[in-house]
């Protein structure tokens, strides 16, 4: 039989594999190119059901169980182990449960955060928290407190750990987070990757879940980002502001929004983030939009562009843009049913179901795709996708959803 210590690391080497194919454990932004498990830009973490305006695709299948061994024992070595490599080690594999275990992973957390001595195990409760988030207020409440000090850690690393961790609290850490996030998103910033973090965390982190409005501040944030030295980090000041966009930007600070975009489109080299650069301002646009906006004609035609992705860019902006292009959805339709790329027909079922009551022209073709197709992540996507539509049907693209096909 193995050692304890050493059959815990073996039992963390797997989990380091399961949660490298978890979309859940990625870094905010952690990708130039779209990964192919790579879900929708939405909240995070414990913000308001009033984010959640999109069909997302189906969560990876997280297990039960680690070699017999369930998250209540990893949460017990986490807090207890005298060991710190087994503290660490146990901390980080609570990710590979998944939300489903976070019931359990609070404690550990919290304790991780504010009692352990340890710097690694430290670091290892924020990935924890980051990848989990928190169901207790009072829990929340804590993290916030202590997480916001390590936004203003000397070490680089710890205040790049802390924002990718805060984005997870969502908007109940504005008062607190918002004014650090933002300066560490300013361009005088020495590194890239830290930028590019607060920027997603501003996203997240930088709206009233009260008034539902965005901060003021926070969009003025991003639209500085949106010029930043880094396509990575301006990427993801866009994405911010469409994820700050779910809720209700007033007309002044939206068109001011819809020019910095207009703009970033001009001037942008790097593909992708002039997709999402367009993606944006058809979100906007709202329901202005015209069918011959140039903005998503563009974005249509690239659903015919040789490159994989480019499509997958594509059809991730439009779904982005979701109720607001009905009229389009003949044009989805055909670019999905010509698709070769399983991930990229993943993403434009899931495009389709974000249209709502508008994509029920898309239903036979959503209805065979979830019978015939070999994939079974596509299939179960496109099962998603024909719920959400039917739960819709005869809503206006403008009227709230009569409710939450993920809630049933």
């Amino acid at each position: 039989m193995y050692p304890r210590t050493f059959s815990l690391l073996l039992i963390l080497f797997g989990a380091t594999l399961l949660t490298a194919q978890n979309p859940a454990s990625q870094s905010p932004g952690d990708s130039s190119a779209p990964a192919k498990t790579q879900t929708p830009p939405a909240k995070s973490g414990n913000d308001s059901d009033s984010m959640k305006k999109e069909f997302n695709p189906p969560s990876t299948n997280y297990p039960k169980d680690l070699n017999g061994r369930g998250p209540e024992f990893f949460a017990r070595e986490a807090r207890e182990s005298n060991d710190p490599s087994i503290r660490e080690a146990a901390m980080r594999t609570l990710v590979v449960f998944g939300p489903p275990a976070r019931k359990f992973c609070g404690s550990a957390i919290i304790h991780g955060l504010t009692q352990d001595k340890d710097l690694s195990v430290r670091m290892a409760a924020l990935y924890a928290l980051q990848n989990l988030g928190l169901d207790e207020d009072k829990d929340i409440e804590t993290a916030i407190k202590t997480v916001c000090e390590m936004l203003l850690s000397p070490q680089m690393y710890t205040r790049y750990e802390a924002t990718l961790a805060i984005a997870s609290v969502g908007s109940k850490a504005k008062k607190e987070a918002l004014d650090k996030l933002i300066k560490l998103s300013d361009k005088t910033m020495p590194s890239w990757q830290l930028r590019r973090a607060a920027v997603a965390a501003i996203g997240r982190v930088g709206y009233d879940d009260g008034k539902g409005f965005p901060d003021a501040m926070a969009l003025h944030s991003l639209i500085l980002a949106c010029n930043d030295s880094s396509y990575v980090v301006r990427k993801e000041a866009i994405q911010s502001l469409i994820i700050l966009a779910k809720t209700t930007v007033p007309a002044v600070d939206s068109a001011t929004v819809v020019r910095t975009l207009i703009n970033r489109v001009k001037e942008e080299k790097d593909a992708g983030t002039a997709t999402w650069a367009r993606a944006a301002i058809v979100w906007y646009e709202g329901p202005k939009l015209k069918a011959d906006n140039p903005h998503l004609v563009a974005l249509i035609k690239q659903l015919k562009d040789s490159n994989p992705i480019q499509r997958y860019e594509a059809y991730f902006g439009l779904g982005t843009a979701g109720r607001y292009i009905g009229m389009k959805v003949k044009d989805l339709m055909e670019a999905v049913e010509q698709e070769k790329e399983d991930s990229n027909v993943g993403m434009g079922v899931w495009a389709l179901g974000n249209l709502g009551a508008a994509g029920e022209p898309a239903l036979p073709l959503l209805n065979r795709i979830a019978s015939t197709h070999k994939n079974e992540d596509v299939k179960r996507a496109a099962n998603d996708a024909i719920k959400y539509i039917n739960a819709l049907k005869g809503t206006s693209p403008t009227t709230p959803e009569k409710k939450d096909p993920k809630k049933n």
